[in-house]
């Protein structure tokens, strides 16, 4: 699935139908090949880091790591932490996440 423009806007809306468990294999999956494609020694890398590859991997880590301990990653700002919300609403709409998991996002716009 790895988005040659990096969009990770465009990631969310693919995967937020799917089940929790099938999110965390396609997450794992664009990690490694985003890290692949990117590697120091890898032919084009820069060219991909340069648009907007390390931006896009950080997301993917930050969201890997909210859907696993449902706290927001800090390396991920407050206004990223809500690009990913639309996974949140529809698990929760579904069942496969308990409202109570919301409260990652309200503190999402407070200072640390």
């Amino acid at each position: 699935m790895n988005s040659r423009q990096y969009d990770f806007n465009q990631f969310v809306a693919n995967v937020k139908d799917l089940d929790l468990r099938e999110i965390f294999v396609r997450l794992d999956e664009e990690i490694r090949q985003t890290e692949r494609l990117t590697g120091a020694h890898v032919r084009g890398a820069p060219e991909r880091r340069e648009s907007g590859a390390p931006e896009y991997l950080n997301l993917l880590k930050g969201l890997h790591y909210a859907l696993s301990f449902n706290q927001r990653p800090s390396s991920v700002q407050p206004w990223d932490l809500q690009r990913m919300r639309p996974i949140w609403d529809s698990l929760v709409r579904r069942g496969q996440l308990g409202r109570e998991t919301f409260t990652l996002f309200d503190t999402a716009g407070r200072p640390e």
